[in-house]
């Protein structure tokens, strides 16, 4: 994965406690749509070049790929259709 900017839209507050929730774990900036300008998306991206951005994500990366989260969802989704029919 890629470090990411996060500008999310001001009316749609689900987007703004997404964008938080990934900046907290270090892999992400949130900048306010209201606020943007040139010099500051320009600042951030400099940021966003250090080296622990991208070690942040490699971490997770790692983590995620543990979780296997196809066959997670197949076996959620096979067990609740079960208890539906019971």
């Amino acid at each position: 994965g890629k470090p990411m900017i996060l500008i999310p839209t001001p009316s749609h507050t689900e987007q703004l406690n997404n964008a938080k929730r990934v900046a907290e774990l270090g892999v992400a900036e949130v900048l306010d749509q209201n606020e943007l300008t040139r010099d500051l998306l320009e600042k951030t991206i400099k940021k966003m070049l250090d080296g622990d951005y991208a070690k942040n994500m490699e971490e997770i990366r790692k983590v995620v790929s543990k979780l296997n989260g196809l066959k997670t969802a197949t076996e959620t989704i096979l067990e609740v259709a079960e208890k539906g029919q019971g």
